[in-house]
């Protein structure tokens, strides 16, 4: 018999919808770390991020056993533009969108180099993440938007244009000027990102 890990997100959806739950518990361990990460560059707040992620599951279980899941797309690419719909909704409920910390001085002043992983690695990769997010922050939205969709969700052009209201050609434009802006805060702050 074939393993549920083996299987496409094709095959673990139509399993699934023959109540076979272990195969949408291999939907979620595939792709939680991704929509986690995701959800937690726009809300900025881990247990909010875990909430909605447990959200994000329980829409697409209901889309599923509606009947409203089709084929057409990758299963990642709409599992995150559902959780990309609920997190602006969730920000429209709280009257803003992103907003990241604006003082990055002290967290871009000392550069981050280790050389053996284990629990230091850990720890350094936790504070670049930070950094990360706090650069992503001096960003405009539409920047941040694109860089986040197709940096942590995964997402393709075609999708983060149709998720942002925006053609291609803009996204793309958004997403270079973005990185550009990234690549000089790092100069600028003399940082090095390692892990």
């Amino acid at each position: 018999m074939t393993s549920h890990e083996q299987l496409t997100d094709h095959q673990l959806i139509e399993l699934y919808k023959q109540r076979n739950t272990q195969a949408f518990s291999c939907l979620v361990l595939r792709h939680s770390h991704t929509l986690l990460t995701t959800i937690h560059f726009y809300v900025q707040d881990r247990q909010l991020a875990e909430d909605l992620l447990q959200e994000t599951f329980f829409k697409i279980i209901n889309a599923i056993g509606e009947g409203k899941y089709n084929q057409e797309g990758k299963f990642k690419w709409w599992a995150n533009s559902i959780a990309h719909n609920l997190c602006v909704d969730h920000l429209r409920a709280l009257k803003r969108m992103p907003a990241f910390e604006d003082d990055c001085d002290s967290c871009c002043n000392d550069s981050m180099q280790f050389s053996v992983p284990g629990v230091d690695y850990a720890i350094v990769k936790e504070q670049s993440f930070e950094k990360i997010r706090k650069m992503l922050g001096r960003l405009n939205k539409e920047q941040q938007e694109v860089i986040i969709m197709k940096h942590f969700a995964g997402l393709p052009f075609k999708e983060i244009a149709r998720l942002t209201g925006c053609s291609i050609n803009t996204a793309l434009s958004r997403m270079r000027h973005g990185l550009v802006n990234l690549r000089k805060m790092v100069a600028e702050n003399n940082i090095a990102l390692e892990c």
